[in-house]
């Protein structure tokens, strides 16, 4: 639960930020039209989950993985999608080192 509530004490106009530099603007791609937005709480901080995943590993057991995700969402088509909070932390974490320099 610590990484859940580590991920979740972080201001979503921050993420937005970042992840609109990483995807250059990119419009929603189902639609084409709409921006994507982190989904976030009350206090503008973002709603985290946690997603599990099968996987088959090279010895061909099925092995599982959770990890805990952010969910964005179209502003025109409502689509929504998840992404792994450890991408979007470490491009947060480079801007955050990149203006310090």
């Amino acid at each position: 639960m610590e990484d859940l509530e580590f991920y979740a004490n972080v201001n979503v106009d921050e993420v937005n930020k970042i992840y609109n530099k990483l995807t250059n603007n990119a419009p929603c791609p189902i639609c084409k039209t709409g921006e994507l937005s982190f989904l976030a709480t009350e206090d503008d901080t973002l709603a985290v989950t946690k997603q599990t995943s099968n996987f088959v590993t090279p010895e061909g057991k099925i092995d599982e993985v959770t990890f805990p995700t952010f969910t964005l969402i179209c502003t025109t088509c409502s689509t929504q999608q998840t992404l792994n909070t450890k991408i979007i932390m470490a491009a947060l974490e480079k801007e955050k080192t990149d203006e310090q320099e």
